[in-house]
C-alpha cells in the first residue's frame, strides 16, 4: 500500500513538472511573437506623418480658439494624445536606408513630444502651459517646415495661424 502511494505520488510530481514546463515553453513562445516593426520611411511618408502631427494638434487648438467647453476640449485633447503616441512609436521604430531621413524621423519624435505638450496642458486645463507649448510647438512646426520640406509648412498650421493673425488684426483697427 505504501508503495503504490509512493508511486502515485511520484506520477503526479512528474505530471505537475512535466506540465510546468509545456507552460513555460508556451509562455516563452509567445513572448518570442511579440516583436517590435522596424519601419522604413521614406521623406515623403516622413512629411505625411509631420502634417498628420500638425493637424492633430490644430484641431484641438481650433477648439480652444473657439472657446468649447473643457469637456469637450479634454476629450478631443485625449483622442488626439493617443493617435500621437502611436505616431511617435511609428516614428521611434523608423530605421531608413537614407540617413538623412532616420534624422529627420529623430526630429519628428521631438515634434509629437513637443506636440503631446500642447494637448497635456489642454487636458490638464494650464493656460500657461498651453501658451508656452503652443509658441515652441509653432517655432518647431515652421523650422522643420523651412529646414526639411522646402518651406512647406502643413494647411492647417498655416490656417490657424492666418486666423489669428486676422483676429489680432481686427482686435486692434477697433
Amino acid at each position: 500500500m505504501r508503495r503504490w502511494l509512493v508511486i502515485a505520488v511520484s506520477v503526479m510530481a512528474m505530471i505537475g513538472v512535466t506540465g510546468c514546463q509545456s507552460k513555460s515553453s508556451k509562455s516563452s513562445s509567445s513572448t518570442g511573437s511579440t516583436m517590435i516593426k522596424v519601419n522604413h520611411f521614406t521623406k515623403q511618408t516622413l512629411q505625411k506623418r509631420y502634417t498628420t502631427i500638425s493637424d492633430l494638434v490644430m484641431k484641438t487648438m481650433t477648439e480652444v480658439s473657439l472657446q468649447s467647453d473643457n469637456k469637450t476640449l479634454s476629450q478631443s485633447a485625449k483622442a488626439s494624445l493617443s493617435k500621437l503616441d502611436k505616431i511617435r512609436l511609428e516614428l521611434d521604430n523608423n530605421k531608413s536606408q537614407d540617413s538623412g531621413d532616420d534624422a529627420l524621423a529623430k526630429t519628428l519624435v521631438d515634434y509629437a513630444k513637443q506636440s503631446s505638450d500642447v494637448l497635456t496642458a489642454v487636458i490638464n486645463n494650464d493656460g500657461k502651459g498651453y501658451q508656452s507649448s503652443a509658441q515652441a510647438f509653432f517655432k518647431q512646426a515652421v523650422s522643420i517646415g523651412q529646414q526639411s520640406f522646402g518651406g512647406q509648412v502643413p494647411e492647417s498650421v498655416r490656417n490657424y495661424a492666418n486666423n489669428q493673425q486676422a483676429v489680432t488684426n481686427s482686435g486692434s483697427s477697433k
